[in-house]
């Protein structure tokens, strides 16, 4: 499964509503789980924020004539 990440949210989410049915799709992919709910909120955020990060870090890279 292949999900563009700028098509993700990643702003900290604050309840399981809050993640839009992509994000949704993605992380409950991503770790094996049957629901969201099975996933702690904290790792969901923690895990979108070390995917911004990896993002901008490559973008960087990329601007700088890096190639990953």
């Amino acid at each position: 499964m292949f999900v563009p990440f700028a098509e993700m949210k990643v702003a900290p989410f604050k309840s399981y509503e809050d993640i839009p049915p992509l994000t949704k799709e993605y992380v409950i992919y991503v770790a094996d789980a049957k629901t969201v709910e099975e996933i702690p909120l904290d790792d969901i955020n923690g895990f979108m924020l070390m995917l911004c990060e990896a993002e901008a870090k490559k973008r960087e890279e990329w601007e700088d004539g890096w190639v990953l």
